[in-house]
């Protein structure tokens, strides 16, 4: 069993008790071999399988699931959860540039215009270009080891990177955000249908306070009043305003959870072309190596010395400028690799705020409805309900 480092693309190989068990009780020695391999602690440890199931310390992990479809012979995705929660703090490796070539051309050039001079056979000069051949020869195996090296770790991160996307997307937290804020937008449109209906009865009862005449038993020598003029009236419109805006403010904020579980999911559905753009780059990669591959180191043995070392370069250049191209794509996929687990998590972030405003919009219509049946929303119509007790009263 392998393991990917994601934040580096580092591989090694697994020696612990779970690679050989699939058990997942023996997922602590895997983390412990992984803290003493990157130094990076059991806690802050994901742990993913390639195609981003997350397996968990805490032995919840589905054993039946492990052993049906994971293979001793695939990878563990190891992320930092420190790095994932604040990453932009994560200091990427620093890839160090290729050397210069070992030969300017240009100095083989005019080797090549003075070798008539030189007697070739000459002992002190063969060991020399023996010792430049060698360096050169050396010198073009160690490339194509990095190069080697860097593909690797760009194949792992791009790994890394789909396993990342593939737990984001079935990830239970936002498909339960989502599902919550459904089930809570279905429930308050239908305390909002209430609510605007109850809100509108407050205008038709204050338009009844103003045309209801008082019978004259109660009007106390005071001709032809209505019911209004025994209510602070302003301060009724103004109750209702504020009722109005509340109303407003909570249609509002339930609609903007809504609208933001929305655009989390579009910026996760979004997030997919990162695989995209991660198959391109091993596709070049992939491309650029085989190229490489194609380019055996030539035959020889029936050229002169000095012809040797200069086909020699030629080989060692092309390896140069292909170390240098896999650095750049390895810089490119590093600065990809970060900005979109910036972006996971910034959503999952973004996911964990949504259960709280939730909870308090949940408080703030509860007090609204109170207002409305109870409280400021129903002081006209218990006025209304007074007098018409009152009346009845003195009818009596």
């Amino acid at each position: 069993m392998k393991v990917i480092v994601a934040e580096t693309g580092q591989v090694f190989d697994s020696n612990s008790l779970f690679a050989k068990t699939l058990d997942p009780k023996d997922l602590n020695e895997l983390a412990g071999e992984i803290a003493h391999r990157i130094q990076t602690r059991e806690m802050d440890q994901i742990l993913l399988t390639k195609n981003g199931i997350q397996l968990k310390l805490d032995t919840s992990s589905n054993k039946s699931y492990i052993q049906q479809y994971f293979e001793q012979e695939d990878s563990v995705v190891v992320f930092n959860r420190r790095l994932l929660q604040n990453p932009f703090t994560f200091q990427p490796l620093t890839i160090p540039q290729p050397t210069k070539s070992l030969v300017e051309f240009n100095q083989i050039l005019s080797l090549k215009d003075i070798k008539s001079m030189i007697d070739q056979q000459q002992p002190h000069l063969t060991r020399r270009l023996d010792q430049i051949h060698k360096t050169i020869l050396k010198t073009s195996l160690y490339r194509q080891e990095l190069i080697e090296k860097y593909i690797e770790e760009i194949h792992a991160q791009s790994i890394a990177l789909h396993a990342a996307l593939d737990n984001l997307e079935s990830h239970i937290v936002i498909r339960t955000a989502h599902q919550t804020i459904d089930k809570f937008d279905r429930i308050a449109q239908r305390e909002f249908s209430k609510h605007g209906i109850t809100l509108a009865s407050i205008d038709l009862d204050i338009q009844f306070l103003r045309q209801v005449e008082l019978h004259p038993s109660l009007m106390q020598q005071q001709p032809y009043l209505t019911l209004d003029c025994y209510v602070p009236m302003d301060t009724l419109q103004e109750e209702k305003n504020l009722l109005l805006k509340t109303y407003d403010d909570l249609v509002n904020a339930t609609l903007g959870q809504k609208n933001k579980m929305t655009h989390l999911i579009q910026q996760t559905s979004h997030m997919n072309m990162n695989r995209t753009t991660s198959e391109i780059v091993m596709d070049r990669v992939t491309k650029l190596q085989q190229e490489i591959c194609s380019q055996w180191i030539p035959t020889l043995c029936s050229l002169k010395p000095l012809e040797q070392v200069d086909l020699l370069y030629d080989h060692e250049d092309l390896i140069y400028r292909a170390e240098m191209s896999i650095v750049d794509e390895k810089k490119m996929a590093l600065v990809g690799f970060f900005k979109c687990m910036q972006a996971i998590s910034q959503v999952e972030e973004s996911v964990s705020r949504i259960y709280p405003t939730l909870a308090e919009l949940e408080k703030r219509i509860k007090v609204f409805r109170s207002d409305l049946e109870s409280g400021k929303g129903s002081m006209a119509k218990k006025v209304i309900t007074g007098s018409i007790t009152v009346g009845i009263m003195e009818k009596g």
